[in-house]
């Protein structure tokens, strides 16, 4: 079982954060994504995915992860797979994510893209 500490993510962290994601099940890069933005945070150690959203994808858990720090209280919740695209950057693969029920009303969006995903934006930028 994986373990994740989350920085705390306060209102003025969330201003300025949203990323353009397309969100598949893994294995498929064809087809209509989930198109939606993201709230980037660069303290969490992975990605977070809402509910909501991993049902639509028809997400299957590949294991369980501890989440603090985004939660008031430690949680133990599902981890999936996914096929995660960040058009912007070019940047394409295969990501975990937790799934947080609540996500939307911690961070405002239905996904985060965690630290490794936005490095590899930077670096895709140019600015790593």
């Amino acid at each position: 079982m994986k373990r994740v500490n989350f920085a705390q993510v306060g209102e003025k962290r969330r201003k300025n954060r949203a990323w353009r994601v397309e969100l598949r099940p893994p294995g498929e890069v064809a087809g209509h994504p989930v198109s939606i933005d993201a709230f980037r945070d660069t303290g969490a150690e992975i990605n977070c995915i809402s509910d909501r959203i991993a049902q639509q994808l028809q997400l299957k858990e590949v294991g369980l992860v501890d989440i603090t720090g985004i939660t008031s209280t430690p949680l133990r919740t599902s981890r999936v797979r996914l096929h995660v695209t960040l058009p912007r950057f070019g940047v394409a693969d295969e990501v975990e994510a937790a799934v947080l029920p609540d996500l939307i009303d911690r961070c405002g969006r239905e996904f985060l893209v965690g630290d490794e995903l936005s490095e590899r934006a930077e670096e895709a930028m140019g600015v790593a």
